[in-house]
């Protein structure tokens, strides 16, 4: 996914979420389990020093929540709270949570969350969802 895809600004927040977040939890369907504990060994790898890593668990659907608070953060449902990122599963401007994971692993590989700066402009930024649905046009996010 390149940076003039219009999803671009979601999945670098989804991937943002996951690794800024102090205590989060990866909700992954078994079949995908090694792709989550690969990530979470790229983090591991990449910041020995940090002492909470992301907590995986098995289940029906992908979800990203914020497991101090039990708050989903990223989720692939149809529906979800207006806080949540929401993606599509489906259809022309679907996300996939391969999509999310990898650009994650990108962040990773940059130094992400380390680095001032290195994720992009802007990423340092609180997210506001409502105020990106609201610019998609293309899309059924509103």
């Amino acid at each position: 996914m390149t940076p003039d895809d219009v999803r671009w600004p979601a999945v670098r927040e989804a991937a943002r979420r996951i690794l800024r977040t102090p205590h989060v939890r990866l909700e992954v369907p078994d079949e995908h389990m090694h792709l989550a504990r690969d990530l979470v060994s790229a983090i591991a790898e990449s910041n020995p020093a940090r002492l909470v890593l992301p907590e995986l668990t098995a289940s029906a659907t992908f979800t990203v929540i914020d497991a101090e608070t039990n708050i989903p953060l990223v989720a692939w449902e149809r529906e979800a709270p207006k806080n949540v990122l929401l993606f599509r599963p489906d259809g022309q401007n679907h996300v996939t949570f391969h999509d999310v994971f990898s650009m994650a692993h990108e962040l990773v590989e940059a130094g992400y969350p380390g680095c001032l700066g290195c994720g992009g402009p802007g990423l340092e930024a609180p997210w506001d969802e409502l105020t990106w649905r609201s610019r998609q046009d293309t899309t059924s996010f509103k």
